[in-house]
């Protein structure tokens, strides 16, 4: 699967309150354009059981790992996930890791495993 992040700019990064502030990597574009990575199913499942898993990007410089079938996670399980995300993304993103029974895809009929808000 091909993700596509929109990097945020120096503004937007200026201009979005995100707590924890994330740190901007030298790695890491600020100049709002947009970054692909793969990411496969394989790799979340590697590290946890799940069902199904969403990402979204709701914010210039946030990204929320929605992760289907659980009640709960581990505190190592969470790390590693963000670790995974960010190796991926950059470290100049704030990663929101959520469990949920079910995820709600609304009504469309694809379960995209990622979705841009902001575009």
């Amino acid at each position: 699967m091909v993700l596509s992040v929109s990097v945020p700019s120096a503004s937007e990064k200026a201009a979005e309150p995100v707590s924890p502030e994330p740190q901007i990597s030298p790695s890491t574009p600020t100049d709002g354009r947009l970054l692909r990575f793969h990411l496969w199913a394989g790799d979340l499942a590697a590290i946890v059981a799940l069902d199904e898993f969403r990402i979204r990007q709701t914010g210039p410089a946030t990204l929320v790992v929605e992760i289907g079938g659980r009640a709960s996670l581990t505190s190592d399980e969470t790390a590693a996930i963000v670790a995974m995300i960010r190796s991926h993304a950059g470290d100049g993103f704030a990663v929101d890791v959520r469990t949920v029974d079910k995820i709600d895809w609304g009504p469309s009929r694809k379960r995209l495993g990622f979705h841009n808000e902001i575009l």
